[in-house]
């Protein structure tokens, strides 16, 4: 996937952003723009991208204009100051999951679209009710805000497992725009709208203060275009995905980069800051993985090197030696004595 600069977007966006208020006021899109005293080319970084900042603060203009910040994409305006509201209140839930579930509850009250989140087994889908949104756009746009709204509150990138649509494929510029912001596990014609994560995320802490709202209210919808991300944490982020994943699910480095809304240079650069690598956190989360598995004795070396992401036994073994200085033979031999 082509990596493009996280504070920009496709032009193709702007038309989807203003159909909905075209419609509801009667107006072209220039016109609309005009009335805010801006032009297109006010808001291209060049002559192919918009600025996402930009953007942000033109959506925060119409929204006040119109009193609905969600475009008159929705079945009902989302009345200005509900995003605002929907901060305060959330990081007043004790988990993340609870969150969510007010979220949910509040949209369906205000913009209402008819908004659930469910668990099943290790994933919790967010799922919309057939014909809820009209179009990708409509649709992302909400993952967009419950999406970065998440990830505030938990201080931290949440990887996504996946994402459904029921709109058919947009043109390739703005498929290239979602994959950045959401990852490449996105599927069209789908016969459902849904964002799924792993359902370990829901039991997640929140702890933002009211300051820390303020700000985040202030900094939006800017800061949600670009993705909400904390660098501090990046480490400890890819490690929680490697533990949500089967090591033969794992990302490639480029894959990791998209899911985390990085380009692969900047991935290795900062990883490279911290002091690790994306292959040293795999071969971390393999040795703790195959340590458990040969305390508990009950896999067969072929096996347990299959699941590792390993081709062969032979394969595992010269990694296990590298990791622990012993053959799996000798740690479950030392193992054995120690008990």
């Amino acid at each position: 996937m082509t990596h493009l600069p996280r504070d920009s977007l496709a032009p193709g966006i702007l038309d989807e952003a203003l159909a909905g208020l075209c419609r509801q006021s009667g107006q072209l899109p220039d016109a609309l723009l005009a009335a805010e005293g801006v032009r297109l080319s006010d808001l291209l970084l060049d002559r192919e991208r918009l600025s996402a900042p930009l953007f942000g603060q033109l959506w925060y203009r119409l929204a006040r204009r119109f009193g609905d910040e969600f475009f008159a994409l929705g079945p009902r305006p989302l009345p200005a100051g509900s995003f605002a509201f929907l901060c305060q209140s959330t990081r007043l839930q004790p988990t993340l999951g609870n969150a969510l579930r007010h979220s949910a509850d509040f949209l369906r009250l205000t913009l209402g679209v008819n908004l659930r989140l469910q668990r099943d087994g290790e994933r919790a889908t967010l799922r919309l009710a057939p014909g809820g949104l009209p179009g990708s756009f409509a649709v992302f746009t909400l993952w967009l805000i419950l999406h970065g709204l998440a990830c505030w509150l938990v201080g931290r990138r949440l990887p996504l497992e996946e994402i459904r649509l029921t709109a058919q494929t947009p043109g390739a510029d703005l498929l290239a725009d979602y994959q950045q912001r959401f990852g490449p596990r996105l599927s069209f014609a789908s016969d459902d709208d849904c964002l799924v994560l792993d359902a370990a995320l829901l039991v997640l802490p929140i702890r933002r203060s009211a300051t820390d709202a303020r700000r985040f209210i202030a900094g939006a919808p800017g800061n949600l275009l670009v993705h909400y991300r904390d660098d501090a944490n990046l480490i400890a982020r890819i490690r929680t995905l490697l533990r949500s994943r089967a090591p033969e699910d794992w990302p490639d480095a480029v894959g990791l980069a998209a899911d985390l809304g990085l380009s692969p240079a900047t991935l290795r650069r900062q990883l490279a800051a911290g002091g690790q690598s994306y292959q040293r956190l795999k071969d971390e989360r393999r040795c703790r993985l195959a340590c458990r598995q040969l305390d508990q004795g009950a896999l067969p070396l072929d096996e347990l090197a299959l699941r590792l992401g390993f081709a062969d036994p032979r394969s595992f073994q010269r990694a296990f030696r590298k990791w622990t200085g012993l053959s799996p033979l000798g740690y479950r031999q030392r193992q054995s004595r120690a008990g």
